[in-house]
C-alpha cells in the first residue's frame, strides 16, 4: 500500500467501528466491559495498534494479538511544575513506583504548553489495564482530555504501538511513525528512556507479529547511543528483573550489571551498556538529547530522506572539510570520554522540533542565514529559541527579516532593551499560548505586531540607540 492509502485507512470511521468492536469483544470474553468506562478513557498501545496490523495483514494471523487492553485517564493536577516555556520534549520520569511495567510508554512528559503529565497508578481488570495520569500547568478552563491522546503515543518507545481509539470523537489516533511501521513493516525505536525494557520489547515484539527485522542491529545500536547523552548507569526494578532472568541472552549481550550500584533494599538493579562502536558521524555533533539523537538516526542511520542528508553533508562539508575525508569510527567503553563537537547543531534540534521544515527547494546561502541566525540567540542567550522557530526554512527567512526589521537598528545593533519590554508583554498575552506555541510565520509575526503598535512602544527609545553597540547580526535584506 501507498502512504496515503494507509491514512485513508486508517482516518476511515468504518475501521475505528471494526477495531472497537474487536477490542471489546476481547473484552468481554475476559470478563470486562469497555463501555463501563468513560467515553474519555483513551485505548492505545498494542491492542490497538496490533488490530489496525491484523486488519491490514489477514493472511498473517488468524486472530489480532491482544495481550491486554490497556485505558488511560487524564485529571487536572493543581500542583505547579516549573519547565522551560514551550517545549514538547519528553523529560526525565519521575515515578511513585519503580516495578510499573507498563507497554512502553513513557511515566511522564511534557504538553504541547508546557503541561506536566505524569502517570499516578496502574491497576488491572482482567485483561484491562488502567491507567491514570495527571495533568499539571494547566488552565482548568481550557482542559481537554483529548488533546493528550496524541502526545501520549509520542511517549511510546516502539512506533508499532503508536496509536489509539478516541471514543469521544469517533476516530484513531496515530502517529507517523506508526504509518512508517504500516508502511515497511520494520519496527523502529521511538523513546531512548528504558534501553533495556525497550531492547527486550523490540525483540519481542518482532517475533510476536513476524515483522521485517532486519533493521535490529542499528536499532539496537541506537539504543547504545543513548548511553553517551543519557548516563551510563541505568536502573530496573523487580519485574523487569524477573523479565531480564527470562531473556538473559538476549540482555546480557548487550547489558551488564553493576553490582556496586545496586540497592537490593529497594529491589532496585543497576545496569549499564557493554562496549560497542559508534556510528562515524556521531562525533560531528552535540546531539544533547534523546529526542535529537533519535532526530539524527533518521537523517544519518535510517536515512528517510536522503536527498536531505545529501545536502547537509555538501554544506558541512565547506565548514570543515577535513572532518568529513577523516572520519574514523570510535569505540565505547564505560572509560570513553566524549567531547563537545565543532559542528553547529542547531539543525538536529529543528528537525526534532519541526521534521518537516527542509522539506522545501533551498540554497545553501539560506541555509547559512538561518545558522547564522541560531548563532546569534544563542550569543545573546535565548531561554527560549522556539519563540523565533517556523515550520519551514522558507518561512524561517522571513521571520528573520522581520527580527532584523522590527529589533535591529540602521546600524545592525539588536535592540536588546526593546525586545525584552515587548517580550515581557506577549509572554503574558491571554492568546500566547495559541501564537508563540505555533509554528506559524503570520501567527508569530501577528502577536509580536500586536505589542509592536501599542503606543507605549511606538514611543518608547531603547537604550541601545543612545549608547553604542551590543550585538550585531546582518541579513540580507
Amino acid at each position: 500500500m501507498k502512504r496515503s492509502e494507509i491514512i485513508n485507512f486508517l482516518n476511515s470511521q468504518e475501521i475505528f467501528d471494526k477495531v472497537l468492536g474487536i477490542i471489546s469483544h476481547k473484552a468481554l470474553d475476559e470478563g470486562s466491559v469497555i463501555d463501563d468506562y468513560p467515553l474519555d478513557y483513551f485505548i492505545a498501545g498494542g491492542s490497538v495498534a496490533n488490530t489496525i496490523y491484523h486488519l491490514l495483514n489477514p493472511d498473517k494471523f488468524d486472530k489480532p494479538i491482544i495481550n491486554d487492553v490497556d485505558l488511560f485517564s487524564f485529571t487536572i493536577n493543581n500542583i505547579f511544575y516549573f519547565s522551560p516555556i514551550n517545549t514538547s520534549d519528553f523529560i526525565s520520569p519521575f515515578t511513585v513506583n519503580e516495578s510499573l511495567g507498563l507497554d512502553g510508554y513513557g511515566r511522564s512528559f511534557l504538553g504541547a504548553k508546557n503541561e506536566y503529565v505524569r502517570m499516578n497508578s496502574s491497576e488491572r481488570f482482567g485483561v484491562i489495564n488502567k491507567v491514570s495520569l495527571s495533568v499539571s500547568n494547566v488552565d482548568p478552563e481550557s482542559f481537554n482530555e483529548t488533546d493528550y491522546y496524541k502526545q501520549l503515543l509520542n511517549s511510546f518507545d516502539l512506533n508499532c504501538c503508536m496509536a489509539g481509539l478516541d471514543r469521544v470523537n469517533n476516530k484513531i489516533i496515530y502517529t507517523e511513525g506508526f504509518v512508517d511501521f504500516l508502511l515497511t513493516d520494520s519496527i523502529e525505536i521511538t523513546n531512548l528512556d528504558y534501553p533495556l525494557q525497550t531492547t527486550v520489547r523490540f525483540f519481542k515484539k518482532g517475533e510476536e507479529l513476524g515483522t521485517d527485522t532486519s533493521n535490529f542491529d542499528t536499532e539496537i545500536s541506537l539504543i547504545q547511543h543513548s548511553f553517551l547523552i543519557s548516563g551510563r548507569i541505568k536502573s530496573i526494578g523487580p519485574e523487569w528483573m524477573e523479565k531480564t532472568r527470562l531473556n538473559k541472552d538476549l540482555v546480557l549481550k548487550y547489558f551488564s550489571f553493576n553490582t556496586e550500584q545496586n540497592d537490593t533494599n529497594r529491589n532496585i538493579f543497576s545496569y549499564t551498556i557493554k562496549d560497542f562502536d559508534c556510528n562515524e558521524y556521531t562525533n560531528l555533533f552535540y546531539i544533547g538529547n534523546s529526542q535529537n539523537l533519535i532526530t539524527f538516526w533518521d537523517l544519518f542511520v535510517r536515512k528517510k530522506k536522503v536527498w536531505l542528508l545529501d545536502k547537509l553533508i555538501a554544506y558541512y562539508k565547506t565548514k570543515k572539510p577535513e572532518s568529513f575525508e577523516n572520519l574514523v569510527s570510535k569505540k565505547y567503553s564505560e572509560h570513553t570520554i566524549f567531547s563537545l563537537s565543532w559542528i553547529d547543531s542547531s539543525i538536529i534540534t529543528i528537525l526534532t522540533k519541526v521534521p518537516n521544515y527542509f522539506d522545501y527547494d533551498f540554497t545553501i546561502d539560506q541555509l547559512n542565514e538561518v545558522m547564522n541566525f541560531n548563532k546569534f540567540l544563542s550569543n545573546e542567550l535565548f531561554l527560549d529559541q522556539n519563540i523565533f522557530l517556523v515550520d519551514n526554512i522558507k518561512d524561517q527567512i522571513k521571520m528573520i527579516n522581520y527580527v532584523h526589521k522590527r529589533f535591529f537598528n540602521q546600524y545592525g545593533v539588536f535592540k536588546s532593551e526593546l525586545f525584552n519590554k515587548v517580550l515581557f508583554r506577549v509572554i503574558n498575552l491571554k492568546d500566547k499560548n495559541k501564537n508563540l506555541s505555533s509554528f506559524e510565520y503570520i501567527r508569530k509575526k501577528e502577536v509580536f505586531d500586536k505589542v509592536l503598535n501599542d503606543m507605549w512602544v511606538k514611543y518608547y527609545t531603547p537604550l541601545s540607540n543612545k549608547i553604542g553597540l551590543k550585538h550585531k547580526f546582518v541579513v540580507k535584506k
